[in-house]
């Protein structure tokens, strides 16, 4: 779905948040991150995956095992550098 085609009231609704939180790039505090560790995210095709991320990206795929929380499930890992990883899962039948 693009932005054109949400209804009027999550248009309103973004932009109320726009209002109340984003601030102009100048006014931003800077970050004291120096790293996320890992952020997980949802895939649909573990093999495809694997291709975008290690082949085209060039992240090296570090580890790969069951979900111990969902059996038949898959949850893999990606070195992104400095220590930071993409972490995914993919839950066969949940489209």
């Amino acid at each position: 779905m693009d932005a054109t085609s949400a209804p009027p009231d999550r248009h309103r609704e973004w932009e109320a948040l726009r209002a109340r939180h984003l601030r102009p790039r100048d006014q931003r505090p800077a970050s004291t991150a120096r790293g996320v560790h890992h952020v997980a995210l949802l895939c649909s095709d573990v093999e495809a995956t694997i291709r975008f991320y290690q082949d085209l990206l060039g992240f090296p795929l570090t580890d790969l095992f069951e979900n111990r929380d969902h059996p038949g499930s898959t949850h893999f890992f990606f070195d992104i550098g400095h220590g930071n990883a993409l972490a995914f899962f993919d839950f066969p039948g949940l489209e």
